[in-house]
This record gives structure tokens, sequence and C-alpha cells, in this order.
């Protein structure tokens, strides 16, 4: 699930970044593969996917990845209005997995991944939809995003627990 999710979104992206410098029909095979490959499992009436009530980082990624992908290869407003809200879904219950003071019981290394596909995926959905949809603004969100910052140990060290390792996150980046 996370690799297709997360390749969908990448060859999605690139389809629109690269836009005519892609021959039509490596464009059209890239929109047909995550198409098939996640769209269409997205589709109302597809049975849900584990990640999709999991409050941790694969709901942010495989979902945050998919509503990327829909945002840049499917043009029917419709069908792309039901995919946007199957993952606005899975981000729900992603943000629903943050303690009340936005404290990530996967540690921040996990934290990092979730939060960042979260991020992407917020950032798309406001510029796809003109600022009409603000899900960053979401208080549950808001708290999350000062967690790295809350347990950083110093310049270069993290609190780390979980099933993260000692990675270093720069937090200054953070800031």
């Amino acid at each position: 699930d996370l690799f297709a999710a997360e390749t969908g979104a990448a060859l999605a992206e690139l389809g629109v970044l690269m836009g005519d410098r892609l021959p039509d029909g490596l464009r059209a095979r890239i929109a047909a593969e995550v198409d098939e490959r996640v769209l269409q499992q997205l589709l109302p009436g597809a049975p849900a996917f584990g990640w999709e009530s999991l409050r941790n980082n694969w709901a942010a990624v495989c979902g945050g990845s998919a509503l990327m992908a829909a945002l840049y290869v499917e043009h029917d407003p419709a069908r792309c209005a039901a995919l946007v809200v199957r993952c606005l879904a899975a981000l729900d219950v992603f943000l629903d997995g943050f303690a009340s003071d936005g404290g990530c019981a996967e540690g921040v290394v996990y934290w990092a991944y979730g939060f960042g596909y979260f991020t992407y995926a917020a950032d798309l959905l406001e510029r796809a939809t003109a600022g009409r949809v603000r899900i960053a603004d979401d208080p549950r969100a808001v708290r999350a995003a000062a967690f790295a910052r809350r347990v950083d140990l110093g310049p270069t060290r993290q609190l780390t627990y979980s099933d993260a390792t000692d990675q270093r996150l720069n937090t200054a980046a953070l800031a």
C-alpha cells in the first residue's frame, strides 16, 4: 500500500511537472497506471484498506499520496471529489492518532514521515481549491505540527521511543 501510493503520487506529480517535455504516450501511461493501481482502488464501493482506519503514519502516507495522485491526474470533477473525500477521511483518522497535546506515539522519525505526507497533501489541496479547503488549519494538525520541537533535545538530538531509531532530524529547519 505504501509503495503503490507513494509511487503513484510521485509519478503523477512528475507527469504534471514535466508536462509536454514527456512523450504523450508516457504521460498517458502514467495516468492510466496511477488510475488502475491507486485511484480505482479508492472509488466509492471499493473495499476499505486497513490503513484507512489506522491512527498512525500509514493513513497519512497512503491517504495523502492517493489524494495528491487524484488531484494531479483525475480530470472528472465528480470522481476526483469522491477520491478526495475518501482520502480526507484517512487523513482525519491520522490526525485522531495524535494525543490532545499533539504528541505522536510513534516518535519523531515516524512523525516526520507521516506528517510530511499530510503536509504535502494539505498544501496541494489548498492550492487546488484556491484556499477554500485548508486541512492544515485543523487544530489537531496545528498541535501535531509542533511535536518535533517539543521532543528536541538540542541541535542534533531528539527524544526517541516506540519503534524509532536514534536518527537525527534537523529540527532547526522546522522552526
